[in-house]
């Protein structure tokens, strides 16, 4: 089968959840022996950079790109709040990029076209005059879920109030793509559940985030915490403020000598790193499994989002002891894998129970090795994934 595979952003480099999310997809669509192609926008956040890519991949997708400014300008978003249309959307939704696609489209046939996220359908409208075959729309998030838990969540009445309007101009751009293709490609089933109840559409259909297999962690001497995500999404610095300012003085009372590294791309070191209080800041990590290796426990202390954490999925193939809230373990199965709590106050619990004891967290660790094995591999997903693009 020969597919055309839109992203807002270029896969390569692989700097954060994003990113690790649509190369976890092309692999699945490559495994099933399609042929793709893959047109993608680049912009000042995430540039285009051929080198990033491996040779022999990008020769087999011929990643083509086009440059779109999607900074944030002051006087555009406040004529995008004036006019109710979505700002985060708008500035997507560019004559380049559409004038690319449809270009490719007339010159090339394809049996399927799939947008990798919601901010990759801004052509849709132009696409769904001239092509005939299947369209299909892989949902990273519910993107108006995460807004309007960041509304609940803040504490900044501006903020709350922004962001809340932002969640309703999103519900209607998502009902208004989703109702418009063949079908929806959720990461997690509580997504696809979502996304079955509150918009109108043909059908959806869960392919998780897969996880190869790796050299699980073995050394479990490590006792600090740590938190890995990139901190351009906002639930990821809402979180690690969280972690810092809330959950971690209250270890630090019982534990004196535990220390919390705080990584990810997109980070200002500066801002938070305090060694003197056993706060490090490390910024991008380049070698993850090197990372997942040496560390203690990942604390994920997740307030809002959807779709699923990726970063904890990667944590537990690894063999890493992982303690999260709800938020942070949706769209994940609950089989003893991780702990899982219900406030901050119980992963303080939570994490003394763990960082005092060495048998627990290889226990735990293995186990979420272990789950990962069973429900996550590869061949098994990529071989769902075909059926469902055949229409079966």
């Amino acid at each position: 089968m020969k597919i055309l595979l839109l992203t807002s952003k270029p896969i390569f480099p692989i700097v954060d959840g994003g990113c690790r999310a649509s190369h976890n997809f092309l692999q699945l669509l490559l495994s099933g022996g399609h042929n793709v192609k893959n047109i993608t926008v680049s912009t000042n956040k995430h540039p285009f950079i051929k080198e990033a890519y491996p040779q022999d991949l990008f020769n087999k997708i011929q990643t083509v790109n086009v440059f779109i400014d999607t900074s944030f300008k002051v006087q555009n978003a406040l004529l995008a709040l004036i006019k109710g249309i979505s700002y985060n959307f708008e500035r997507f939704n560019d004559q380049k990029w559409n004038d690319l696609v449809m270009n490719e489209i007339s010159i090339n046939h394809f049996d399927v076209i799939i947008l990798d996220g919601l901010y990759s359908s801004g052509p849709l409208p132009r696409i769904i005059e001239k092509y005939r075959g299947k369209i299909f729309i892989r949902a990273h998030n519910v993107e108006h879920k995460i807004w309007s838990q960041l509304s609940e969540h803040s504490r900044n009445p501006l903020k709350k109030w922004y962001y809340k309007i932002l969640s309703k101009q999103l519900i209607r751009i998502e009902q208004k793509v989703y109702s418009s293709v063949e079908g929806i490609i959720t990461i997690t089933s509580e997504d696809e559940k979502t996304i079955l109840n509150e918009f109108s559409v043909k059908q959806a259909f869960t392919i998780p985030f897969t996880q190869p297999e790796v050299n699980p962690k073995k050394d479990y001497s490590c006792c600090n915490i740590f938190h890995l995500g990139s901190m351009n999404w906002e639930p990821n610095s809402e979180a690690v403020r969280v972690l810092i300012n809330d959950i971690y003085p209250k270890v630090k009372k019982s534990l004196p000598s535990i220390k919390i590294k705080i990584a990810g791309s997109n980070m200002d070191v500066n801002k938070i790193d305090d060694p003197e209080n056993g706060v490090i800041a490390v910024g991008f990590i380049e070698d993850l499994e090197k990372w997942y290796q040496s560390e203690g426990i990942f604390v994920s202390p997740i307030q809002s989002g959807s779709g699923v954490r990726i970063k904890i999925l990667e944590a537990l193939n690894y063999g890493i002891p992982v303690i999260t809230t709800r938020k942070g373990a949706s769209g994940i199965p609950d089989e003893g894998q991780m702990l899982i709590v219900e406030s901050n106050d119980e992963i303080v619990e939570k994490v003394i129970a763990l960082s005092t004891n060495e048998t627990l967290r290889k226990e735990l660790g293995q186990k979420a090795t272990q789950f990962i094995q069973d429900h996550y591999s590869v061949e098994q997903t990529s071989n769902r994934l075909n059926t469902f693009l055949n229409g079966g």
